[in-house]
């Protein structure tokens, strides 16, 4: 903070000392001086032209960045992160970024480059699949365009790095059978968690952060905020959901719809897992459970604009993604083909016998 201290040099005589040193975007800029023989105003004016000079931006650093290590950006950028993120995307910027410092060290952050950042790729590869290094990336990257937009760094050093090709993933569906068995197996949350997941679309994180305030019986309405579009959206609950969240309802006080002794649940891999075992089915994630809900609306004939509306997608392609017919869908397309031939070989028959 700037300031003006009257002090009294080794003669006794009076001087003041002016402090102008201003941080900026991370940076410093100005100094201190002493003035002999000036009044206080005086030595006001003269900090006020200062930093004017400052905000005017005439004081030039030659490469800041040199003033910050990796560690030090990592930790400014981490404390921005979590304070304009959702908790999910900070404790994966946190993980991604604490893997690269390890990796590169605590470095000055002018000092990295594209090529030493390839190397930081491979060894990420040797332990973890292409798309889990992909979003190394990303995280990296958009820590480095802060950098940029706060004044630590010139420009990124990861402007010209590419991402894996990502190998094609099974996605899984979910028959009715199987439906049928894991909620026989789930314990009451998981259950809960399942058929939420499966007659909504909703993503993990909406779901064990869904309040019984967002609920509304009435309308039939659940009211759930998106935290990768950040925005509310409006999700229609059918009669099977609707039933199921009464008979919770009317058994806790907590103020979370998925509970455990009133607090908020903050995992359901295991208890996901268990289930999935007991019921004697292949293995399913979480996430599987959104690609059935989509899935099954898509085979249903649900238009795609009402699929987004659910499930909170901006663009087309991110549906499609989701989207793969179950082979009793697909089984029931190619029995059609059939069905089709003979009915015509039925109609060519009756026109021939007419004649």
């Amino acid at each position: 903070m700037a300031r003006i201290i009257e002090k009294k040099d080794k003669n006794g005589e009076k001087i003041f000392e002016i402090d102008y040193r201003k941080m900026i975007s991370g940076i410093s800029y100005g100094s201190k001086r002493v003035l002999r023989g000036v009044t206080k105003e005086k030595a006001r004016a003269i900090l006020n032209v200062e930093l004017n000079r400052i905000y005017s931006g005439e004081y030039k650093i030659k490469n800041p960045a040199r003033k910050h290590r990796l560690s030090r950006a990592i930790d400014e950028y981490l404390r921005w992160s979590r304070d304009h993120k959702a908790w999910n995307t900070f404790r994966a910027d946190k993980s991604s970024l604490s893997f690269y410092l390890t990796y590169s060290g605590d470095v000055h952050i002018d000092s990295l480059s594209a090529f030493g950042f390839e190397g930081f790729k491979r060894r990420r590869l040797e332990n973890v699949r292409k798309v889990t290094v992909n979003k190394d990336i990303k995280k990296v990257k958009a820590f480095f365009n802060w950098c940029v937009r706060n004044g630590l760094l010139e420009r990124s050093p990861l402007g010209d790095v590419s991402r894996y090709k990502e190998e094609e993933r099974d996605h899984r569906v979910l028959s009715s059978s199987e439906e049928e068995l894991l909620l026989k197996s789930a314990s009451p949350r998981i259950r809960l968690f399942i058929v939420i997941a499966l007659n909504t679309g909703m993503r993990k994180g909406e779901i064990l952060g869904l309040k019984w305030k967002d609920v509304d019986f009435d309308r039939g309405i659940i009211r759930v905020y998106g935290a990768k579009t950040n925005k509310f959206r409006d999700i229609y609950m059918n009669g099977w959901l609707i039933d199921e969240l009464r008979v919770v309802r009317a058994e806790t006080d907590s103020e979370w719809v998925i509970s455990f002794r009133g607090e908020k649940i903050e995992y359901t891999r295991n208890g996901l897992i268990g289930a999935v075992k007991r019921a004697g089915i292949p293995h399913l994630r979480a996430h599987d459970l959104r690609h059935t809900f989509i899935t099954r609306m898509i085979e249903a004939g649900v238009d795609h604009r009402t699929i987004m509306e659910f499930t909170g997608q901006k663009r087309l392609e991110e549906l499609k993604r989701y989207s793969h017919p179950q082979a009793e869908h697909k089984k029931e397309s190619v029995e059609r083909l059939v069905r089709q031939k003979n009915f015509g070989r039925y109609l060519e028959e009756k026109n021939t016998g007419e004649k």
